[in-house]
């Protein structure tokens, strides 16, 4: 399956990017880099990747998340991963990017923890 992006922008800025599909070396991957480069041409700081529909991930598209993170981070802006499936969580975990890359239980979570609201009392 194609890599699919959905972007949608919430009240407070927060950049939502839901994937659903592979995140794979070739195509995939180059559309999300080319996404993430408008969204940076345009001055967005604040990005949420949910990955909930995101079935395999390989070393370019940990590669890419890797390098948005960067990006973003560098840019003093906020980024996370939420709503990681299972598989996609153990590449995270052997890879120990789950040490370094912000990761929430949702977006929802995701959003409060960048707008600085504990996700309990959102």
């Amino acid at each position: 399956m194609l890599l699919e992006i959905n972007e949608e922008t919430t009240g407070t800025g927060i950049v939502l990017l839901k994937l659903k599909g592979r995140l794979t070396l070739g195509r995939e991957v180059q559309r999300l880099e080319d996404h993430i480069n408008e969204l940076k041409k345009n001055g967005t700081a604040k990005v949420v990747f949910d990955l909930g529909g995101v079935d395999f991930v390989d070393s370019a598209g940990l590669g890419m998340l890797t390098q948005c993170f960067a990006n973003v981070n560098n840019a003093g802006g906020q980024f996370y991963l939420s709503s990681i499936t299972d598989r996609v969580k153990q590449v995270l975990k052997f890879t120990r990017l789950d040490t370094i890359l912000p990761i929430a239980a949702n977006t929802e979570e995701a959003c409060a923890l960048i707008e600085g609201k504990s996700a309990a009392g959102a």
